[in-house]
């Protein structure tokens, strides 16, 4: 089934990857999907260098849905993220999900890292990181309406990237913790990471 203009959610889907591939100067994973069982490193969506390795792994999803009331929206979904966590650990990567809205900026977009990657992440382009203190609360799935989301986000003069807290029951039974940042945040901190390696390259 094609979407409007013609397009099929496969088409849809690519042109997300390559939004984000070029917003973050990653290397798309062409047919990601069709190899996540073959014994090569296809796994996710786009990959990010860094100091001439695999540092970043991205795994994207689009979404042009709108609820008549409270705007464009995303459900996410556990399976999604413990198989996004589970891929770039396998290959000692930081991994995350990264969510576009269709017709957007990639910069408004939002981005989810296990808890302890965004740490890292953010750690390494030396940046103050805080969370919202009112976690978000998910079992199975958890439906984000862009714009409600952006109103809980934690506004201070001392925070450098502002995030917030997730927690979603995974498929073992327990909670697992999440930070959602936006975009924008995402491809500063990676500019920031680039000028740190650079400094150190003999």
């Amino acid at each position: 089934m094609s979407l409007s203009g013609g397009r099929t959610p496969r088409d849809v889907g690519n042109r997300a990857e390559r939004t984000v591939a070029k917003y973050m100067d990653g290397q798309r994973v062409v047919r990601s999907g069709a190899y996540k069982h073959s014994n090569k490193n296809l796994l996710g969506d786009v990959d990010v260098r860094v100091n001439n390795r695999d540092y970043l792994k991205i795994e994207v999803k689009t979404t042009g849905r709108t609820h008549p009331s409270k705007g464009m929206y995303y459900t996410v979904t556990s399976a999604v993220l413990n198989q996004m966590k589970r891929e770039a650990e396998q290959y000692k990567q930081l991994g995350c999900l990264w969510i576009h809205f269709k017709g957007a900026s990639p910069s408004a977009d939002y981005v989810i890292f296990p808890e302890w990657h965004a740490i890292q992440y953010f750690q390494k382009a030396r940046l103050y990181f805080m969370l919202n203190a009112e976690p978000i609360v998910g079992k199975k799935s958890k439906i984000f309406y862009r714009y409600s989301l952006e109103t809980l986000f934690p506004i201070s003069d001392e925070v450098e990237v502002g995030g917030l807290q997730l927690t979603m029951l995974n498929t073992d039974g327990n909670y697992e913790r999440y930070s959602i940042v936006r975009g924008g945040d995402v491809r500063y901190a990676l500019t920031l990471i680039h000028e740190k390696e650079a400094q150190h390259a003999p």
